[in-house]
């Protein structure tokens, strides 16, 4: 995005565009971890794990007989031309080639063995028959963590990246098993759907929904596990679930229930995506065997470059004789005779599951593995009761409509992805006609107080995501200087119900773009109005004031505005020289560190802070990230509490969906005011304690306000302790009150004394770079809370 016209505000409405597709969650961490002692953390402890994996692509090469309990070797293969991250496995005497570990497995492993941190050692678990090369070898991998000083969380959060890759390829003699346990997790899927969301299918798919459940379990089986992979595609002669009677029996039972078909279509993209599946090696063949191009041709090329020769080259094929078959058509029939039956999940049955994943997921991106990881432990989610509320949607009507202009937001981003600006203003007309014509205003939902469902609902209509579109057509409209576009679209999305949480910057760009027009009048008075509106908070409302301060000097207006005392003053600020060591416009500029080592201009302050005529403060840049963690354990009960009807429709979700939304607040006022008073009046041992007890019980659930990969209980115990429960009181109050309008803007660094308690935030600031009113909000407030707070600005 960094590319498009518009520069950084594009990339920010992109961004939002994204969060209406459905991205509101970032993709869960498989994190389900036992709790540690402090020794066992600071990684003196465990410094091997094993894991069961298998070995494959044994009949690619000299079939070597491996005995159960030979001990091999495993090591990376640099200089192999089909996968760089390859760990190949070899006899220990003879250095034999024995296979290699699957590829997943050797994306996770080999950069850390090329790092010299990790290194492996492998036992045979089965017997490895020259004649049966096709079935990959058990082996029990040990992994030895070397190097540097492993902590407990990092082995095992790599022990269960590689755990999530085997667990989807199970060994030999696990098929009974696993039949059994995909059919059973499949049936409690199916289950998990709630009858209300079923009355939106029609009756096709109710009747498609019933016959899943009455499935004969192989074919349910098979049919759940090509859910948890990548199509549309998918070779019958690589889904190796079972042996291969029952998988073409499984298939036919499934073709007679419309839930699969095989390959008999002439399109093109069927095609590519059909060839997509072929390997490297595979797809040469393919080209030299229907004389497409030559040796010499094929030499360096990258798959996407043989999936290009062969769609493009396809039209030559004199392969076949018949004229009745389209060039399309016979390479499909090449295809089939050479590798067999091709099959992809039917267009009624993938209809019919997209909308189970969002009944269940409450978004279009995720899938069946998220299900299943769930059910296996490997994700963990934060533990509440399920109580639905209200409908998401009246109609199936509804359903519909929302559904369509996801989908067609999706090819938007696309276009926006691939720089085509046009292309996606075209596509978003639609989007704009209804905002003009009033459609959007009329059929959002209403407030609670006006009879309809909850307002933070909204974004799950097609209403909010037709404001999303166009608030990226305004940015398009801005950086191409159309400032009367730009601002007819901004007076129709103010008039919407959508995006509250968007309206202090809508304000903001429509006097902006009237100033552009030298219409100062009228960008005045836009000012003063958006100070009438109750969702222009924090920086929003700063900027605003000090625009209407600006513009609203006499003859324009006489009278000095009552809030006007009351304006956050300029903050302390530290400055120092320094010259940056390398300069690229549009990347950050990198300074000399004072150990003389280049340095972010972040990294900068933190030494500069380090030293002992500063101060010899401690400290990390997390952009408030170690805050809002503290706020997340102290606040969990508070955030995920289950008394709260309808904001919890779901086992998978990482917030309530009234988070980011004023019912937050509404809803739990008196849960949020029990909770400051307890944080500012508990001790700072028990503030610790309290702390910790969040830790022990919820470590490793999913939950968008705590990342338990980075975070450290000590440190957060520390910060905590140097702050004091007065200031981490006030915070939490900012936080919970209004979350969407200060997540943004938190100081860069937090720095802290242990042995003086005494803790001081700092927002780090370039050459060329200035502070937001957003940043200027969160000082101001930070400051009246008796918090020390500076700027450390670096001049060249």
């Amino acid at each position: 995005m960094a590319q498009h016209e518009g520069g950084g505000r594009m990339l920010r409405g992109h961004m939002s565009l994204q969060m209406m597709l459905g991205i509101l969650e970032a993709p869960p961490r498989e994190t389900k971890r036992p709790k540690h002692t402090a020794k066992e953390r600071d990684g003196t402890s465990g410094r091997s794990k094993e894991i069961v994996t298998r070995v494959v692509g044994r009949k690619w090469h000299a079939a070597i007989r491996v005995e159960a309990g030979d001990e091999i070797r495993v090591e990376r293969e640099n200089d192999n031309q089909m996968d760089e991250n390859a760990i190949r496995v070899v006899q220990e005497d003879s250095h034999a080639l024995i296979g290699y570990l699957p590829a997943r497995t050797a994306a996770v492993l080999s950069p850390l063995m090329d790092e010299g941190v990790l290194k492996l050692q492998a036992m045979a678990l089965e017997v490895g028959d020259p004649k049966e090369v096709g079935r990959p070898l058990p082996i029990k991998l040990n992994l030895e963590f070397v190097g540097r000083n492993w902590r407990i969380e990092e082995m095992e959060g790599l022990m269960l990246k590689v755990q999530k890759n085997e667990r989807e390829y199970p060994l030999p003699g696990q098929s009974k098993v696993s039949i059994q346990k995909t059919c059973q997790v499949f049936r409690m899927l199916l289950n998990s759907i709630d009858t209300n969301d079923l009355l939106l299918l029609d009756e096709q798919e109710t009747a498609l929904y019933r016959s899943l459940g009455e499935l004969p379990e192989a074919a349910m089986a098979f049919f759940a596990r090509l859910l948890t992979r990548k199509g549309p595609w998918f070779r019958l002669d690589k889904l190796t679930y079972m042996d291969e009677e029952l998988t073409r029996w499984s298939v036919s039972v499934l073709c007679s229930k419309s839930l699969i078909e095989e390959a008999t279509g002439q399109e093109e993209q069927q095609l590519r995506d059909m060839l997509c599946t072929l390997t490297v090696q595979e797809l040469k063949s393919l080209l030299l065997g229907l004389r497409l191009a030559t040796t010499k041709e094929l030499s360096k090329t990258t798959k996407n470059e043989l999936l290009d020769i062969s769609c493009r080259q396809n039209a030559a094929i004199q392969y076949f004789t018949s004229d009745a078959l389209s060039p399309t058509q016979r390479l499909i029939v090449h295809l089939k005779e050479h590798w067999g039956p091709w099959i992809r999940i039917s267009d009624v049955a993938s209809t019919l599951i997209r909308r189970m994943q969002f009944f269940l997921f409450l978004e279009y991106n995720s899938d069946f593995s998220k299900y299943v990881l769930a059910d296996m432990g490997v994700l963990q989610y934060p533990k509440y009761n399920v109580n639905k509320g209200p409908a998401l949607f009246q109609s199936r009507e509804e359903m519909l409509e929302y559904e369509e202009i996801v989908f067609h937001a999706r090819k938007i981003e696309a276009l926006l992805s691939a720089g085509n600006i046009d292309g996606a203003l075209e596509e978003m007309k639609p989007s704009l006609e209804k905002l003009e014509s009033g459609a959007v205003r009329k059929c959002a939902p209403m407030q609670e107080s006006e009879g309809g469902p909850p307002f933070y609902l909204a974004r799950f209509s097609a209403s909010w995501v037709h404001a999303a579109i166009g608030n990226i057509a305004v940015s398009i409209f801005e950086s191409r200087k159309q400032y009367v576009q730009a601002n007819d679209v901004l007076h129709q999305l103010l008039g919407t119900r959508c995006l509250v949480g968007k309206r202090g910057s809508w304000w903001q760009r429509l006097c902006i773009n009237l100033e552009h027009q030298k219409k100062h009048v009228e960008s005045l008075e836009m000012a003063e109005a958006a100070l009438a509106d109750e969702h222009v908070k924090c920086g929003d409302r700063i900027a605003i004031q000090k625009r209407v301060l600006r513009l609203g000097k006499p003859p324009r207006r006489w009278k000095r505005p009552a809030w006007a005392h009351s304006l956050p003053d300029d903050p302390n600020q530290v400055r120092i020289v320094q010259e940056p060591v390398k300069r690229k416009v549009g990347f950050k500029n990198v300074f000399c560190g004072l150990d003389g080592k280049p340095c972010s201009v972040e990294s900068l302050a933190l030494q500069w802070y380090g030293c002992s005529k500063n101060g010899c403060w401690r400290g990390v840049h997390d952009e408030g990230g170690s805050v809002r963690a503290i706020f997340t354990l102290l606040f969990w009960d508070v955030i995920f509490d289950s008394k709260v009807q309808g904001v919890f429709r779901s086992k998978f979700q990482s917030m309530p969906l009234d988070w980011n939304s004023d019912a937050f607040c509404i809803s739990r006022q008196e849960s949020i005011e029990n909770m400051v008073s307890s944080i500012r009046e508990s001790s700072v041992e028990d503030l610790l304690s309290k702390m910790a007890t969040c830790w022990e019980v919820n470590y490793g659930a999913y939950c968008r306000g705590i990342n338990w990969d980075s975070a450290d209980l000590g440190q957060l115990q520390t910060i905590a302790s140097c702050l004091s429960p007065h200031g981490i009181a006030g915070i939490c109050r900012c936080l919970a009150e209004d979350h969407a309008g200060w997540s943004g803007g938190m100081p860069d660094l937090i720095l802290w004394k242990p042995e003086q308690e005494a803790a001081k935030l700092v927002e780090v600031k370039g050459p060329r770079d200035r502070l937001s009113e957003q940043q200027r909000a969160w000082i101001a407030f930070l400051t009246s809370q008796g918090i020390e707070v500076e700027v450390f600005k670096v001049s060249e």
